[in-house]
This record gives C-alpha cells, structure tokens and sequence, in this order.
C-alpha cells in the first residue's frame, strides 16, 4: 500500500545522505581541513554516536506527543541544513563538526519513527518481521546509492559542496514521503 512503500522511501532517503555524508566525512576532513587520518576518523566516529543518540529520542518525543510526520519532516530539514553546513567550506570548521553531529543524531529521528508502524501495519505478530526487513532493505537500498551517488557528483563538479545537490534532494523527497505516509490517518 501507499503508507508502506512511503515508509520504505522514507529510508531510502535516510539512507542515501546518511552513509553518503558519514562515509566520506573522514577523507573530506583530511582533504579540507588538514586533520590527520586517525582524528578525522575519531571525529566521525562522535557523529555516529550521535545516530544512535538521535535513534533513542525519537520514542521520548513520540510519547510527549509529537507527531511521528511531524518529527521525520524536522528530521529532513535539519538533515538537508546540517549536511551542506558539512559539505561546503564556508563555515568554520568548529561549525562544520558540530553540524555533523546535529546531522547525525537528527537523521536517525527518521527511522526511530519508522520502526514504530510497524505495530501498526502487521495484521499478525509473523508480519512485524516482513515489515520491518522491508524498511531495513530501503536503507541498505540508500547505502548503496547514496555514496555513489556522492562520489559522483564530487568527482564530476570536483568539490565537496556539489553533494548538496544530493542532500537537499533526499531530503526533500524525504519530507513529500513524511507527509504521504500520514495521508488519510
């Protein structure tokens, strides 16, 4: 149906920025910034510590009373500003590193409120499995083509700043997905 495949989308393009940015933040750091190998791959990884962090918030803000759409769009949006904060040179580093973090934990909002349909969509217990390797398979979908993606794009325009083009458009399909996901709820 509509909402699930939505919420597959919607891990897709978790998927696609998510390892696109986290994958590549060591080589850029030391490209760029002049980090050594060792401290840039330290530094990256802080930013996946904060996706485990940001996993674990979507649950406290669902039972506050967010709503999950609402949450996955702020995901996106934060996502897509954090991700060309990282990308581009214009801000200084100190602000680069802490916009990978706020990346990071902010997009693992997303699948922290996927997984909660699952309940939802399984008519019987054995289809919670189905469901939720469903959403599993639309990230690894997003792992897969979102570094290609990435290094493409790097590769053709020669600069870090052109992944933008790939962020920003991830995540707003992400959003038009969020808002499909919620339709006639």
């Amino acid at each position: 149906n509509l909402q699930t495949l939505s919420l597959v989308g919607l891990f897709v393009c978790y998927g696609i920025q998510f390892l696109a940015v986290v994958s590549f933040l060591p080589t850029m750091l030391v490209e760029q910034s002049g980090f050594s190998l060792g401290t840039a791959a330290l530094y990256s990884g802080i930013v996946a510590i904060g996706n485990a962090i940001g996993s674990v918030l979507a649950g406290p803000l669902i039972k506050f009373g967010f709503r999950r759409r609402n949450i996955m769009i702020a995901g996106y949006v934060i996502m897509a500003v954090a991700a060309a904060t990282v990308l581009t040179d214009i801000a200084p580093l100190w602000l680069r590193l802490v916009a990978g973090i706020v990346f990071s934990t902010s997009g693992a909002l997303i699948p922290g409120c996927v997984f909660t349909y699952v309940p939802e969509l399984a008519k019987r217990p054995s289809q919670a499995p189905i469901y939720a390797g469903l959403f599993i398979q639309g990230s690894g979908t997003g792992h897969i083509v979102g570094p290609i993606l990435l290094g493409g794009l790097v590769d053709y325009f020669g600069s870090w700043e052109y992944a933008v083009i790939m962020t920003t458009t991830a995540s707003a399909v992400g959003v038009l997905l969020a808002i499909a996901s919620q339709k006639g709820r």
